[in-house]
């Protein structure tokens, strides 16, 4: 409902409640603050199709956008309220920018509205501005070679004439995007503003969002409306972009990400076959209801369930049953299936493989392939810089957790015809029908249920789990916390176009503090593991480091756990030790130039490798061979197999009648050095 001005006498509306009166035919708002501040919102603006909001045709539109805004228009009933002109302008430009997207893509009302629209709409705002999101440098593009055919002289036609052309609002940020496209039009060439432009803040989407949030909430009765929440879509859309000047997703807390995963893991490995029996009896015993009386039926489904439960006992929490209703402390049989067994296999795909959430929904049937031996591949979509179906090596849980959604889309549905999309699943209640699988609020679901949205957040607050996290996750798991992995293999595996585009994405503030964390731990766990003698390690730096910590050890031996790991925390922070993991030990090289100096992998070659983001060497040009020899580098037992696989190669090759004598005898020197390495380790961890 809008509420009528006031009287215009100053000292009144001072005194008097903020006001919204139409103008001009409904073709401007007049509006009124509580301070007595009044300003004209205009809303007779084109849209796309060539009419205008206020036509007939999005007056279910207008409506909506009517009784939104009004109905927080200096109100305090409302978490977020309008308080001043600039504020309703902003709000005004922000619905009607949502709305004349719609309508570009054929929505006539809001029930039309998928979340994936949501989605598209504020990558498109977040990439391009609201530039990009009204697609207004094509417009005017077409618009001015229109004038242009028709005989205008382009250099001469106004900037209001341009614009009503090219069904666009007159707006001041628009002008220059018209100057721009008129210079390439006229001179071939873009300009430096155009080549430079920058991405929406995360603030502005956030405002954009809260303006889509708004239509949905406060529209009034009978009036068209989303149906669907968009709250969580909203902060899940905003969450993947990367904004002109925020560092795009958050990382989840560690101890978040290290349960989320554990529980997936379990669920894929042991809950899974069990859940997917209970399936496959379950509609069995559905298709024989027909030759059961009721009370028959009910007394088999309750012993099946029973049964599972037995079997699930000490893998969940507690015991699922059939009640679909919302009760605190249970766990529906509906929701097993329709949420909690594919978050948790979309939760080992997206940490495992890095693939967005777009390119993990694409993922078809015999998306793996290969064997132990071979390893195993997965094939995806690679949605955003190269449109096309690609094969990445990949981990056995996701051969696991892909094994586990094909299995369920065949149960019950032998005689039906579904499509090949994991992600398409057959509805509960009726397998002959597909369902798209929401995964944002099943993510969430299945991070509240396991506790992981609790951990690690100092402020005791809900964590909000976005699907993108997940990508951000695997660049922690792959190269940090497991001691494998370089930033080249990461740029492969996230599909970036240049290892630059990594660094980038490595280097957003809570990403870069959580790498810089896991090198401490690591740190840290490698030399209590020399304090306790738990490990064996070979190295003339592990030398270095056993020589380091017997001078401390009579201080660390009465340590507790506690204590022990707050004192090798002040050892390396005062001794500037880190060690970076490679696929065959760990490296102390540090960024110092004297470092760099003496470090095996800078020092035997003309051309030495680049530096790392952090200046420190990069391994991915070294070997066994080239660093077993360096001042910086250590091994462990850990990496045994390792060094043994490098010995039995290079005695292949040694022993091979079509190795040449020279090669012969480099062959010899650098096993002789494998093996004295290897043996170091086997006889420390004696």
């Amino acid at each position: 409902m809008i509420v009528p001005a006031l009287n215009t006498n100053l000292d009144v509306q001072i005194n008097s409640k903020p006001s919204i009166e139409i103008m001009d035919g409904g073709k401007a708002w007049r509006v009124v603050d509580a301070s007595g501040n009044s300003g004209m919102v205009k809303i007779d603006r084109p849209m796309p199709d060539g009419t205008r909001l206020t036509s007939p045709e999005n007056a279910h539109f207008l409506d909506a956008m009517h009784s939104s805004l009004s109905a927080i228009w200096g109100g305090a009933d409302y978490e977020h309220t309008l308080t001043n002109v600039d504020s309703m302008r902003t709000s005004v430009a922000n619905q009607y920018s949502w709305i004349y997207w719609l309508v570009d893509r054929g929505h006539r009302r809001l029930e039309t509205v998928q979340p994936w629209d949501i989605e598209a709409y504020l990558h498109a705002c977040a990439q391009g501005g609201s530039e990009g999101a009204l697609n207004a440098r094509e417009r005017i593009r077409t618009a001015l070679k229109q004038l242009r055919s028709s005989g205008f002289d382009i250099t001469s036609v106004g900037l209001t004439d341009i614009l009503e052309a090219s069904n666009l609002s007159r707006n001041r940020w628009l002008n220059g995007v018209v100057e721009e496209v008129r210079g390439e039009i006229l001179h071939g060439l873009k300009s430096k503003a155009a080549r430079e432009k920058k991405n929406m803040s995360e603030s502005a989407l956030y405002s954009k969002g809260y303006a889509i949030t708004l239509l949905h909430r406060l529209c009034g009765p009978g009036q068209t409306r989303l149906q669907f929440d968009p709250e969580d879509h909203v902060r899940d859309a905003i969450s993947t972009v990367e904004t002109g000047k925020q560092e795009g997703t958050r990382l989840i807390p560690i101890e978040a990400a290290m349960r989320l995963m554990d529980q997936a893991a379990r669920w894929v490995i042991s809950v899974a076959p069990v859940l997917l029996d209970f399936r496959e009896l379950l509609v069995d015993l559905v298709k024989r209801k027909g030759a059961l009386d009721e009370a028959e039926f009910v007394l088999r489904r309750n012993e099946l369930l029973e049964l599972v439960n037995a079997d699930l006992h000490g893998l969940l929490p507690r015991p699922i049953v059939f009640d679909n209703r919302i009760q605190s402390g249970t766990l529906s049989v509906r929701s097993v299936f329709t949420r909690m067994l594919p978050a948790a296999c979309y939760t080992c795909i997206g940490t495992l493989s890095g693939r967005r959430d777009i390119e993990i929904r694409s993922l078809r049937q015999g998306a793996c392939s290969g064997t132990e031996e071979t390893g195993y591949w997965l094939e995806s979509y690679i949605g955003k810089n190269f449109q096309d179906t690609q094969r990445t090596p990949c981990s056995k849980l996701i051969v696991d957790a892909v094994a586990v959604l094909e299995m369920y889309a065949q149960i019950g549905t032998e005689d039906c015809e579904h499509g090949d999309l994991l992600f398409d699943m057959p509805q509960y209640g009726n397998p002959e029908k597909s369902a798209r699988f929401n995964s944002s609020e099943a993510l969430q679901d299945f991070a509240d249920f396991v506790g992981a949205s609790s951990l690690g957040v100092p402020t005791g607050e809900r964590w909000p789990i976005a699907r993108h996290q997940l990508r951000k996750l695997f660049a922690v798991l792959y190269v940090w916390r497991y001691d494998a992995g370089d930033l080249d293999a990461l740029s492969y595996h996230l599909r970036h176009l240049n290892l630059q585009v990594t660094i980038r994405y490595c280097g957003s503030r809570d990403l870069f503090d959580e790498i810089d964390r896991q090198l401490g731990e690591l740190t840290r766990r490698k030399i209590a593991n020399m304090v306790k003698k738990t490990v064996g390690s070979a190295g003339i730096y592990a030398k270095k480091l056993t020589k380091l910590v017997e001078r401390f050890l009579p201080e660390l031996e009465l340590a507790t756990e506690g204590d022990l790991k707050k004192k090798l925390d002040r050892l390396t922070k005062a001794k500037g030790i880190v060690l970076r993991a490679t696929p065959w030990g760990f490296c102390g090289c540090s960024d110092a130039p004297s470092h760099l100096r003496r470090a095996a992998c800078r020092r035997d070659t003309t051309q030495p490798p680049n530096l790392e983001y952090d200046g420190r060497p990069d391994t991915t040009a070294s070997d066994e061979g080239k660093c077993s020899g360096c001042i910086f580098f250590m091994s462990d037992t850990t990496r045994t197999p390792r060094w043994e696989s490098a010995c039995e190669k290079v005695r292949t090759e040694l022993y091979s009648e079509h190795t040449v004598r020279l090669r012969k005898v480099r062959l010899q020197k650098n096993l002789r050095t494998l093996e004295s390495f290897t043996s170091a380790l086997t006889r420390a961890a004696v």
